[in-house]
């Protein structure tokens, strides 16, 4: 394995943690929750897969917002709400929901249904994940070889006034002299 390729590798896979930490913490792993789903907020698009559903805690008068599958929502018969208001006194009809730290998936607890558990993940998650290790590589390569694409130098990049051999190039403007310089004249009294 040239030592181009071992860089390169050595790069990729030392690198790879910050792109699976950035899929766990879109993906809710370092997130708790044990409150109540009060209301869902309108959605954006005429057929939405998702809505955003707003979950209280107990003692929480702000609340916080989670994505869940539009399915799921809709059998759950949540109000809506077009302004994200927390109510003061929360229906006990309503849908508890609870999410370990450090899991992968939550659980909502239907007042008149079985428990039902969900993964946190999602493939909007995981491509975000690979969008950033793709571009973490290409800032490698950036670096590195100038350009997203190589892997290596493709030509000897000198800093300007520089010449290959580490003499400083002459400018533009000047004539390259041979030999020394001329010497100056004279001043005196010259030979009698």
């Amino acid at each position: 394995m040239s030592g181009t390729i071992r860089a390169l590798v050595v790069f990729a896979v030392g690198f790879l943690p910050i792109p699976v930490l950035v899929f766990l913490f879109v993906s809710d792993f370092f997130a708790g929750w044990a409150g109540t789903a009060v209301s869902v907020l309108p959605a954006t698009s005429d057929d939405p897969r998702s809505f955003e559903v707003l979950i209280v805690q107990p003692g929480d008068d702000e609340g916080f917002t989670r994505r869940w599958p539009a399915d799921v929502v809709k059998r759950l018969d949540l109000p809506n709400d077009e302004f994200r208001i927390v109510p003061r006194d929360i229906d006990e009809a309503l849908p508890g929901t609870r999410k370990r730290r450090y899991t992968l998936s939550y659980t909502i607890e239907p007042s008149d249904g079985s428990p039902l558990t969900l993964p946190t993940t999602s493939p909007t998650a995981f491509g975000f994940a690979v969008l950033f290790y793709v571009l973490g590589l290409f800032g490698r390569n950036m670096i590195v070889a100038g350009s997203p694409f190589a892997i290596e130098p493709t030509g000897i990049f000198l800093p300007r006034g520089q010449s290959p051999s580490g003499q400083v190039a002459p400018s533009r403007g000047s004539r390259p002299r041979k030999g020394p310089p001329p010497g100056g004249r004279r001043r005196g009294r010259g030979r009698r």
